[in-house]
This record gives structure tokens, sequence and C-alpha cells, in this order.
């Protein structure tokens, strides 16, 4: 609805028979499933070749909360595909303490609950690089994403990262398993910060050609048919920026992402939170000690004094 806006939208199927036409300013590759031949990533490399963009949501990994199991996403060929690019999706998740909640039913007794629990696996993204694409973003959920190495890539091909996980962010390895119950501490967070998104110019030899490049397939896709949920708003506004940036038109990127949307608390080490936490208790109390000592003081002075005029 958004991109609906400005642009005509309309799905295309690659023939076997005809190159990519050029009228196209951007196609975007959202969350596919099949596998795609390689005379069809030849159409791809022909279209950007003549100044086309490419805009492509996609997972290496798989994350099924029913089935609590973490496992690899289907091989269909973009991951080889954008590797000589200079992009390598790798297939382990990323988890970050800066983390959305899930609600979780428990059991409490004869009653049964509906609690929020923070959940790693659902990495809130605050820290973006200097770019038309992130202006005035705040915060991206991406809900099971891989993470995304930069490889070696030729001198034409400009490469940047767009998205960052925090520095407090860990990497796991599939095949796993989700434990809800888990109990996360410093040492799952061991890494530094993860890329998640990447923006490319230069490829096929173009100057003009362009690709954005996210490691989550549906994190700007608001549920299948009958099964519609929110999206957080800057997720949409990520994905209009992209396109907007893949189509030479990013006037209204401003006005877009003016809006506060997200002001998330800083996240602490554990031992700062509890140095915060005593403090608040112990604190006021060494306060009212010495208010009352003071007091206690004062009143000692005039009571003294009064005993001395009292004599005199």
């Amino acid at each position: 609805q958004q991109l609906s806006v400005l642009y005509d939208l309309e799905p295309y199927t690659i023939q076997e028979t005809q190159a990519i036409p050029i009228t196209y300013r951007a196609l975007a590759i959202i969350d596919p499933k099949d596998t795609i031949p390689p005379e069809h990533f030849a159409k791809l490399d022909k279209y950007l070749q003549l100044g086309g963009g490419i805009y492509i949501a996609f997972s290496s990994v798989k994350g099924d909360l029913n089935s609590s199991l973490l496992s690899k996403g289907d091989q269909i060929g973009i991951v080889k595909w954008l590797r000589p690019k200079g992009v390598v999706m790798t297939e382990q998740f990323v988890v970050d303490v800066n983390s959305a909640n899930i609600t979780v039913r428990q059991q409490q007794g004869p009653f049964i609950i509906n609690s929020q629990v923070r959940f790693p696996y659902f990495p809130l993204i605050g820290k973006f690089a200097d770019h038309p694409i992130t202006k005035g973003l705040e915060s991206l959920l991406l809900p099971f994403a891989n993470s995304i190495t930069l490889g070696q890539v030729d001198s034409t091909i400009q490469i940047q990262a767009l998205a960052f996980t925090s520095n407090q962010s860990g990497l796991i390895s599939t095949p796993s398993y989700v434990d809800i119950n888990k109990q996360w501490t410093e040492r799952d967070f061991n890494q530094s910060a993860q890329i998640t998104a990447v923006a490319l110019e230069g490829l096929g030899g173009s100057p003009e050609s362009k690709m954005v490049v996210v490691a989550n397939a549906r994190f700007a896709v608001n549920g299948d048919q009958g099964q519609q949920q929110q999206l957080n708003s800057d997720n949409v506004n990520f994905a209009t920026n992209a396109i907007d940036w893949l189509s030479d038109d990013t006037g209204l990127i401003d006005l877009r992402t003016k809006g506060i949307t997200s002001r998330p608390l800083d996240q602490l080490e554990d031992g700062t939170k509890s140095m915060v936490k005593y403090g608040n208790v112990v604190v006021p109390i060494i306060l009212i000690l010495i208010y009352a000592l003071f007091r206690r003081q004062r009143n000692l002075r005039k009571r003294q004094k009064w005993l001395q005029e009292s004599f005199e």
C-alpha cells in the first residue's frame, strides 16, 4: 500500500525466451521458495548490467516456533548467486540482547497465564549506516535472521552494510532447538555487531545498477491470506526506502520517516544492572542517615547553646 502511492506494482514471472524489461525500475524478490534455475540468474545479471535495481529479502536459515527447530533455509540458489557479488549469507542465526518479547503461556498452579518473555531470536535492529535507505529509521524487527559477511569483490562493486545488531550479539549454528525458558547470560552475546542488510552499486560493470539484500525473508510481510498481522512501521519504511533508492527516487524518504516510532532503553551489562538496582535501595538510606546525623548534630549544638545561655 505504501509503495502504490508512487509506483505501479505488478507481479512478474521471468520468461525463458525473453530478457527482463529494463522498463521495470526495480525488481523485488521477497521470500522465494522454489529453486531458481541458472538461466534465470543469468537474466537477472543481464538486467543489472543494463542498470536495473533488485531488492532481495531472503533468509538462509529457518526458524519454527511450533516445532522449536532451527535449521538451514531452502537451498534455492540465491546464496550461491550472491557470494561472487560480495554478499555471504551465513547459516547462523543472529541473537541480540536488544530483542523483542513474545507471549508465552505458562502454567502456574491451576491457572494458565500469558507472560511476555524476551526472545533474542527476534533482534531489534537500532544501529544503521548513514545511507538514504536508513534515513530516519529507528528500529527494525528481524525475526529469525541470519548474519551477513562481506566477501572479496571486484573493485567496480561498491558494497555498504546498512543495518547492524548491537555490540552484544551472538550466533547460533544450525541445526538447533529453541528453548523458550532459556536463561540468557552475557556469555550468549559474545559477538560484536552483526550485519543484517547491505546495499550494492556498480554490479555487472554498470555504475547505475543497484541491489539491496536483507537477511530476513518476511520482515515486511504482514502474514498469509486471512492471517494478517500488524507490522513494525520501520520495517515497512525500510523496504519502501530501498525501492525508492533502487528507483533513484529518494525525495520523500525524509517525510516518510519523520515520525518517532521507537525509543528503546539502553542495554546494560548484568553487573551494571545489579549495581544500579542495589544502588537505588542503598543510596537513599545512606542519604537519609547522613541527613539524620546532620539534624542530630545541629540539635545538639542548639541544646548546648540553650544550656549555656540559661546558666549565664
